[in-house]
């Protein structure tokens, strides 16, 4: 597969290339680009959408997970796999199936097995911890694993029991969910946590795993819950609603389908991929439509959303204008205005508003 281009100079909400043809699984953001994980086959792109490494698998992979310096974690059922930036394997030790791994701030990844335990190893591959949770005859009844920003681990089963963990494993709190878990947990800015249940409720804990809000929803959820820039819990339901709750919930916008991934941008612009594949920016705003089935999205630390189309491929879009390109886009209004629109004086100064073209470049004009 290649990547094709297609459309430069990139700007806000302008998709910058894709690649491959539909059918992704999953996607970890990389220092410089993502890593793609599609059935039995692990890539590895750069911004740019040049393909960085490949590696083949006898079985089909899970989810990768990756570290802020590129090493990335995937596994086949029977073994995982820590690999290095460049793609080489780093370690491998066996495992007994398991869901996606998620990786800690240190290096570490962690993984809850088919026989319901909860492991943490260390980034040289050695075990940190190996503990059994509860529930564990009901090996399919677990979310993935998901690690806050001190290792601290989050874990729920599919029969009301959300758990915290250290780093090293030591139990912090617990939960008990009121009905069966639908989407989440995630971790909250405060250290505390957030999910959806099957009956259509957003409860949120606190660090301690104290219940601070629970707030039942008429429609069907349909996404993790997320937070904006400020901390305030986001929510998505069937009917194509957005809601922002704080005590109270409110809509914030009406999509045109169900909201299925919320992900920030590095400025705190809020994307938002729906089921039917758009991608929505609430805050410019500006919108994608790749076509098929939304999926994961991620934001890498460059301001690009990488998004998997169950149809289309992997899209990557720009979240932000780049400093260059809009010095270039803007060059290129400028000319556009002062071709078209009057004639310059002597000097070559056009004004226009509240601007000065000079030499075809807008430039603020300067008060008083």
């Amino acid at each position: 597969m290649t990547r094709v281009l297609t459309g430069a100079p990139p700007r806000r909400g302008d998709e910058n290339w894709k690649y491959g043809q539909g059918s992704a699984t999953s996607l970890a953001p990389l220092p410089d680009g993502v890593c793609y994980a599609d059935s039995t086959e692990l890539t590895a792109l750069k911004a740019d959408g040049d393909v960085l490494w490949t590696r083949q698998f006898e079985r089909p992979v899970s989810s990768p997970a990756s570290t802020p310096e590129g090493a990335v974690f995937v596994h086949d059922r029977q073994q995982l796999y820590a690999l290095e930036p460049d793609g080489s394997t780093r370690w491998s030790r066996p495992v007994q199936g398991g869901l996606d791994p998620a990786a800690g701030p240190q290096g570490e990844v962690y993984l809850v097995d088919d026989k319901g335990r909860l492991q943490g190893i260390a980034p040289d591959g050695s075990e940190i911890f190996s503990r059994r949770l509860k529930r564990c005859w009901q090996k399919a009844s677990f979310s993935p694993p998901r690690v806050g920003p001190e290792g601290q681990v989050l874990v729920a089963d599919r029969d009301r029991n959300v758990q915290a963990f250290s780093s090293d494993g030591k139990p912090l709190w617990s939960y008990s969910l009121p009905a069966g878990l639908a989407h989440g947990p995630v971790w909250s800015p405060d250290g505390g946590a957030a999910l959806t249940t099957l009956d259509n409720e957003v409860i949120r804990v606190d660090s301690q795993g104290q219940e601070l809000l629970r707030l039942k929803f008429e429609d069907e959820l349909t996404s993790d819950p997320g937070f904006d820039a400020q901390g305030r819990l986001l929510v998505g339901d069937y009917m194509g609603t957005l809601w922002q709750i704080e005590d109270q919930a409110r809509p914030l916008t009406r999509l045109s389908s169900a909201p299925v991934d919320l992900t920030l941008a590095p400025d705190g612009d809020l994307t938002v991929v729906t089921r039917w594949g758009q991608v929505h920016d609430l805050a410019d705003p500006w919108s994608q439509d790749p076509g098929g089935f939304g999926g994961q999205a991620v934001c890498a630390p460059d301001g690009i959303v990488y998004v998997n189309n169950m149809r289309s491929g992997l899209h990557a879009i720009r979240t932000h204008r780049d400093p260059e390109a809009a010095r270039a886009e803007e060059k290129r209004r400028a000319v556009e205005l002062f071709a078209t629109t009057s004639e310059p004086d002597q000097s070559g100064i056009l004004e226009q508003g509240g601007w000065l073209v000079v030499g075809g470049v807008r430039v603020p004009r300067r008060q008083g």
